[in-house]
């Protein structure tokens, strides 16, 4: 069965963050998913470095969620905080 994955544009951004997490305080990029409790939070944007074609971010497992209008609060089993914004 072949599906096609939608994607959305959206904004992660670091509130708290354990020293190996996040390298960049946000990214902007697009994912498949919004944050769901028990499975890694992930998404692509712009790679940091040159000659690759994409950054993949994968969060910890996310450990609890609260959703606010186009938005979502998140926090991970390494106790990592990050807003997910999205865009429409």
């Amino acid at each position: 069965m072949n599906e096609d994955i939608k994607m959305f544009k959206c904004k992660l951004i670091k509130v708290k963050s354990d020293p190996g997490g996040l390298r960049t305080d946000e990214v902007i990029g697009s994912a498949a998913k919004v944050p769901e409790v028990g499975f890694v939070f992930q998404m692509m944007s712009k790679p940091l470095t040159e000659g690759t074609d994409v950054r993949f971010i994968e969060t910890n497992i996310v450990k609890d969620v609260k959703k606010d209008g186009n938005s979502y609060l998140f926090r991970t089993n390494s106790e990592s905080v990050y807003k997910l914004e999205i865009e429409y």
